[in-house]
């Protein structure tokens, strides 16, 4: 079996739909369809069930029996950060009912499947999320539109801001560090990324990095300024 970086975009897709199929098993979900969205870091697909069970209301937010199958690269978060991600967002809809991607638990209650199947030796996390319900409004936003935004975003902040995250559970630090020194899982630290640009570059994005690191100090980790958004 050919290594999965010598398969064309063709191939890994129908290798990578193979193993979201065995995903979807530990989620007692069968007779499903599945269509690829996007490799994305992650790799989406979308997931219909056969027989959805209507929803019990119409202001139910999310499609019945439509998910989002994401299998995460394995060299962009940690386990503990997809666990992170997923407690906060079930939070997200248990505390204030956001209309937000609501995680699915897989029958043994676990929030993360992880898989492998012949072709991908390596464990890779998948998370199922509730799909949401909406369209693309790119030609028609009104004052309104942005206005529900807002008001969404101050929430994200808020709860935010008063959640007590799971003991143990952490995610990349995007503080200075993190944003220009740390190794994101590249093969490469970015420390050593430096080096690779144009000295022309290089001198213009430390001049920004300089900036941006004394303004980062001038601001502090207080909860207030620093979380998890």
């Amino acid at each position: 079996m050919k290594p999965l970086s010598e398969l064309t975009r063709t191939a890994k897709i129908r290798r990578f739909r193979a193993l979201a199929e065995a995903a979807l098993t530990p989620y007692g979900l069968k007779n499903t369809r599945l269509k690829f969205l996007k490799f994305a870091g992650n790799i989406l697909f979308r997931v219909y069930e056969s027989s959805p069970i209507p929803a019990e209301t119409r202001d139910y937010p999310y499609k019945p029996g439509q998910y989002l199958l994401r299998i995460h690269d394995p060299h962009e978060q940690t386990t503990d950060a997809i666990k992170l991600e997923m407690a906060w967002l079930s939070a997200l809809r248990e505390d204030l009912g956001l209309p937000v991607p609501e995680p699915v638990k897989a029958l043994d209650g676990n929030p993360i499947v992880q898989i492998s199947i012949p072709g991908i030796a390596e464990m890779r996390d998948c998370t199922l999320l509730r799909w949401l319900r909406g369209r693309r409004n790119i030609r028609n936003i009104q004052p309104r539109h942005y206005r529900a935004q807002g008001r969404i975003m101050a929430q994200l902040h808020n709860h935010a801001e008063k959640w007590a995250a799971p003991k143990g559970l952490v995610k990349r630090r995007y503080d200075y560090d993190g944003l220009f020194n740390a190794e994101v899982g590249a093969g490469l630290p970015n420390s050593e990324a430096w080096e690779l640009l144009p000295d022309r570059l290089r001198r213009a994005y430390e001049a920004i990095a300089r900036k941006a690191r004394r303004v980062m100090d001038d601001l502090g980790k207080e909860p207030n300024v620093y979380g998890l958004i």
